[in-house]
């Protein structure tokens, strides 16, 4: 019998795994209840902190037991023949289902990746501590660093020279195109400028036509040791945050505020003519894509003030009257 009058006709240890109760003894659970109960006023008066302190020492005397093989938790039996994945492993799989609920592309593993393909390489905005601290023993090396450096928070092509399925890493190049040369002096040029004789010598400069504009010569720079989950498709877009699609639309609507209809049918032509140019220069850059994203989310955001002006013939625009209106920081 409950305290509200009700029969309780179902099984008691039903009742406690449907709990999950961490104590199983009932003869210590029915004291605790019962000292729980007398005295008690909690359908009269409001609990007080001297009340939660009585539960929380009552409770204190339920420790849960746990036996060989049960959870330390719930002290329920382990399923057999379950694999059970540590915490670092459990926080990868969440980060994936998570990716997944979103729609967005999940994280590459190092057996899905072919060595002599190209990928597209998302570098974070922070590096991780074992490439952030490495220390480059060549020239090479430490310019392939510098440029990683430089990378953060933007994306560029690798072809895949070498994996290592234990680290999770991938090696590769990046192909770029430079002006800088380096030429070793061969022993009849030396000679010929009347250099001392004994040392090896080197020409290193920039390499321009007769009129003075750079050459651009193929050139590859070299990086090992990045990590796996960097790498995505070629054919995967850059995706725009709906916070960052939100602040560029209010942005428009500051903007808007007080125009009239034909200035911001003016400045929606501006917008896709802006977006067209954007659109050429994204093709060979992936920060002129991120630029596109929000160039369409402008115009977009213009064409729909302009239509919403037509409609209700407003004079002028005000987001607050604005169906849809919003601030910079909503």
């Amino acid at each position: 019998m409950t305290r509200s009058n009700i029969l309780a006709t179902r099984p008691v240890d039903d009742f406690l795994t449907l709990l999950r109760a961490c104590r199983r003894d009932l003869a210590a659970l029915r004291a605790v209840l019962a000292d729980l109960h007398t005295d008690c006023t909690a359908d009269r008066e409001s609990a007080t902190n001297q009340d939660k302190d009585h539960v929380r020492q009552l409770l204190e005397r339920l420790p849960p037991v746990v036996g060989p093989g049960c959870c330390p938790v719930c002290t329920q039996p382990v399923p057999t023949r379950r694999a059970v994945l540590p915490l670092p492993g459990l926080w990868r799989l969440g980060t994936v289902w998570g990716r997944l609920e979103r729609g967005q592309e999940a994280v590459m593993r190092v057996q899905d990746i072919r060595i002599g393909e190209t990928y597209q390489v998302k570098v974070p905005q922070r590096l991780p501590p074992a490439l952030r601290h490495r220390m480059p023993r060549t020239h090479a090396g430490f310019a392939a660093d510098m440029r990683l450096n430089l990378r953060r928070g933007d994306r560029f092509d690798l072809t895949v020279t070498g994996t290592d399925p234990e680290g999770a890493t991938v090696d590769g190049y990046e192909a770029t195109t430079t002006n800088r040369v380096t030429l070793r002096l061969t022993a009849d040029q030396i000679e010929l400028l009347d250099l001392p004789a004994g040392p090896e010598y080197e020409i290193d400069g920039f390499v321009t036509d007769t009129d003075g504009n750079e050459v651009a010569l193929p050139a590859a720079i070299t990086y090992t040791v990045l990590p796996a989950v960097w790498l995505h498709p070629l054919e995967e877009p850059v995706p725009l945050a709906p916070s960052t699609a939100r602040f560029y639309r209010a942005r428009v609507q500051a903007q808007a505020t007080g125009m009239t209809v034909q200035d911001v049918a003016r400045a929606a032509e501006d917008a896709q003519e802006y977006q067209r140019d954007i659109a050429g220069q994204a093709l060979d850059s992936y920060r002129a894509e991120e630029w596109l994203r929000t160039a369409e989310v402008e115009h977009q955001e213009w064409r729909r003030i302009s239509a919403l002006m037509t409609d209700r013939t407003m004079k002028t625009y005000a987001p607050q009257n604005d169906p849809q209106g919003m601030t910079p920081h909503s």
